[in-house]
């Protein structure tokens, strides 16, 4: 079922002090789930023959409570074909510093001046510290926040306020060496899923 995200507009007057109160913008609704075809979530994504190292199962579809079509043990290679990955809540990066960023695809340069209190709804990651996000009713790639096991920060550090990350999955379709055909879940424990090694 689709469901709307609907994200409160708050109105700013203008303070009897010297300051004014902080712009705030919300986005366009923007339906869920989303669901990103070809995706993968991390840098340097491979898709191809994947060698177990632990033992998983592959189900019929991407609904909740699908039926296992086979089981992987340690040791048994299958055929990664695609990936894509169904966001089931978007996060929220709040703009707390001007700043121009927010890639299209194929573009070259950044495309959005944002302003403090600008929202953006964050996807799912690519790696490397970037994000596919939404704003306005269109789609982004951009450096919005490290993953946990990275070291230094990410380039709008002090320019962007992470208020909650993306709830998503990462499906991956495989083939075994029988012919038979499923998808796995954030799959874990393979070799051969990293093409940076």
């Amino acid at each position: 079922m689709i469901v709307l995200l609907h994200m409160l507009l708050a109105t700013s007057t203008q303070s009897a002090g010297p300051s004014p109160v902080p712009h705030v913008s919300a986005p366009d609704s923007l339906p869920m789930p989303y669901v990103a075809q070809n995706a993968c979530t991390f840098e340097c994504c491979h898709y191809g023959p994947w060698r177990a190292t632990r033992a998983t199962a592959a189900v019929a579809s991407t609904t909740p409570g699908a039926k296992v079509v086979f089981s992987v043990k340690p040791g048994d290679t299958v055929q990664a074909q695609r990936g894509i990955v169904i966001t089931i809540k978007p996060g929220v990066t709040r703009v707390i510093q001007a700043v121009t960023l927010g890639y299209r695809d194929g573009g070259t340069e950044p495309e959005l001046s944002l302003k403090p209190g600008d929202a953006l709804l964050t996807l799912y990651p690519m790696g490397e510290a970037y994000d596919r996000f939404w704003y306005h009713g269109k789609f982004y790639d951009d450096e919005i926040d490290m993953p946990e096991d990275s070291f230094g920060n990410a380039s709008f550090t002090g320019f962007l306020k992470v208020e909650s990350r993306p709830t998503f999955v990462w499906w991956v379709r495989v083939r075994n060496a029988r012919g038979l055909e499923g998808w796995m879940a954030n799959p874990k424990g393979f070799e051969g899923t990293d093409s940076c090694g």
